[in-house]
């Protein structure tokens, strides 16, 4: 959705320079073709705005929906947490993993729109010790556990909600990868995650690798 917003910002900027030039007689035709330009992005942010918020608005009905029904026949739920000491600092960038919790319960997941057996969960800390703004990303990242390779935590279900972190700022959230196929919290015994951030203006990706974490 913020994309369409900055389009039609953008759309409306055009639109009105398409205006004042209007009244410049050499440059009527670049006016009205900029006002013509400017009205027609203008509506079709409009509309990508609309279709947007109602695609928002049927997730949350989904997720809402399936947590309010009952269940004719009780599933075994099991969760446990795991006290883990990850920490990196490369870069200038302190990454700290506090806790992993595995959850066997049905969950919606909304990415792929459907109820699954659980959950994995990360805690994270991430602190900017840069002299730039960090853009981070990490509920983009990829996790890797036994026989699992998941790429892109739950946009609904994880509350990581930063992508800028100021220098000496830190951000802190969890990340929610839903599991398909989870027969118990015991199946997931170690887990692997990794994610992108970048330093603001750059284009060269700072890459944080926990490498195989075990879960005791």
């Amino acid at each position: 959705m913020e994309i369409w917003i900055i389009a039609g910002i953008c759309a409306f900027l055009i639109f009105i320079a398409g205006i004042v030039i209007l009244f410049f007689p050499a440059r009527r035709k670049i006016g009205a073709i900029l006002t013509s330009a400017g009205m027609l992005l203008l509506v079709g942010s409009i509309i990508g705005i609309i279709v947007s918020f109602s695609h928002y608005q049927q997730v949350q009905n989904d997720v809402f929906n399936y947590s309010s029904k009952g269940t004719s026949q009780a599933t075994p739920e099991e969760t446990k947490t795991y006290k883990v000491n990850f920490e990196d600092s490369a870069d200038n960038i302190k990454k700290k993993i506090t806790t992993v919790t595995v959850e066997k319960k049905e969950t919606y997941s909304t990415s792929a729109s459907k109820p699954v057996d659980g959950s994995i969960t990360i805690a994270l800390e991430i602190t900017n010790n840069a002299v730039k703004t960090l853009e981070t990303y990490p509920n983009q990242g990829q996790l890797e556990a036994n026989k699992l390779d998941l790429n892109g935590g739950d946009a609904v279900l994880s509350n990581f909600d930063t992508t800028e972190i100021k220098p000496g700022e830190t951000a802190k959230g969890k990340i929610v990868f839903p599991v398909d196929n989870l027969d118990k919290v015991s199946d997931i015994s170690w887990i692997s995650y990794s994610f992108l951030s970048y330093l603001k203006d750059s284009s060269t990706p700072i890459t944080t690798e926990t490498g195989k974490i075990e879960l005791k």
